[in-house]
């Protein structure tokens, strides 16, 4: 069994294992309020075996598949698993009062964001971006994207292009109505969108979604295909429904996409784009302040284990000199009596000894090296 203790979840390692082994590390790490990233450092930390890739593919359809055991520690601490449940800080209750005011003045009517019919004095941004996608060509899923440097992360396709770009001319501008000016940043290779929502980058995306059908394929492509793949090979094509979302790992639950639904268009969705901006910049802070106190905390571990690592290799130092000093004493007793013996023996066959002779000089010499092994000495 697992117990809660303020703001910890503590498990078993063998509990663990049962877990990890029962269902998948994405469901369970939800259960445990944690990302399924942060569930494998634990198992790998505490030697947990995790399913490998497509472990509970080959469940679902009834294959037999072997479970890895779970090795023996010998360390007493690894057998306990404290879990720090995931912060709660972008949760609406707490929110800073500044951020609550700045999500209600979005829902006032005077705040609605509208998407004109025609382009009017674009963004900069806009009007570079739709120079460039115009003349971009189709990638293989039928898709254009600008290619010109400081352009907008845009993927639509090209009869969605005039719509796009209107979208998000309305957003950027908006954006900056309100104080969040978005930029274009290039890192690795990759060009991205950022808005600066309370002091955080928030990255955005405006990307057209895809329909498929299954490729058609002549009897004998079919029937070398369907040799090695259990399901068609599908053909995506633009659906010609847009979907913005926010591209961003570390914001918890937050919502991520706004898209083209059955009632309501992306158009409709923008003052609540901006919501969900400002919720994802207080949780990228929250996730933030969460990490710099793990790092805090692991670092003091550390420093803990390794003042603990010195005191036992200083205590072990100190048995090793006593156990060689005992044994330097023991050696210096058995020179003394040895000594002794041949003197009392000497003594006895020649009577007394001359303090000039060589058994004298040879006696004394090796009192001396006796005394130098004695430490008491």
């Amino acid at each position: 069994m697992f117990y809660r203790q303020e703001g910890f979840i503590t498990i078993s390692r063998q509990e663990l294992y049962q877990k990890v082994w029962a269902m998948p590390t994405v469901t369970l790490a939800k259960m445990y309020g944690m990302s399924d990233v942060a569930l494998a450092k634990i198992c790998k930390k505490h030697k947990i075996p995790k399913p490998p890739l497509g472990y509970w593919a080959r469940v679902a359809v009834g294959k037999k598949v072997e479970r890895k055991p779970l090795p023996q520690l010998d360390d007493p601490q690894l057998q306990q698993i404290r879990i720090r449940k995931r912060s709660e800080g972008a949760r609406a209750e707490h929110l800073p009062p500044e951020t609550k005011t700045a999500l209600a003045a979005e829902k006032a009517d005077e705040k609605r964001i509208h998407v004109p019919s025609h382009l009017e004095a674009p963004h900069p941004l806009v009007e570079r971006t739709q120079k460039s996608i115009q003349s971009a060509a189709l990638d293989t899923l039928g898709l254009v994207r600008p290619k010109a440097k400081q352009c907008l992360d845009i993927a639509v396709g090209r009869s969605s292009i005039d719509r796009a770009v209107l979208i998000m001319d309305a957003l950027v501008k908006a954006l900056e109505g309100r104080g969040y000016p978005t930029s274009i940043l290039e890192t690795e290779g990759k060009r991205g969108t950022f808005v600066k929502v309370l002091e955080e980058s928030v990255q955005i995306q405006l990307k057209e979604v895809l329909d498929h059908k299954e490729k058609e394929l002549t009897p004998k492509e079919r029937e070398d295909y369907f040799r090695w793949h259990s399901r068609p090979p599908l053909d995506y094509f633009p659906s010609g429904r847009l979907a913005l979302s926010i591209v961003h790992k570390d914001i918890g639950g937050c919502r991520r996409l706004w898209a083209d639904g059955t009632t309501q268009k992306v158009e409709e969705c923008l003052n609540s784009f901006i919501c969900g901006l400002l919720t994802a910049a207080e949780a990228i802070k929250a996730e933030r302040a969460e990490r710099e106190r793990r790092e805090k905390e692991w670092a003091e571990e550390e420093r803990r284990r390794r003042a603990e690592e010195q005191r036992r290799w200083k205590e072990e130092e100190k048995i090793r000199t006593l156990e060689a000093q005992i044994a330097s004493w023991e050696k210096s007793q058995k020179v003394r009596q040895f000594l002794a013996a041949v003197e009392a023996t000497r003594t006895q066959q020649h009577g007394t000894l001359d303090p000039n002779s060589k058994v004298a000089h040879w006696l004394s010499w090796g009192r001396r090296y006796a005394d130098s092994l004695d430490p008491i000495k």
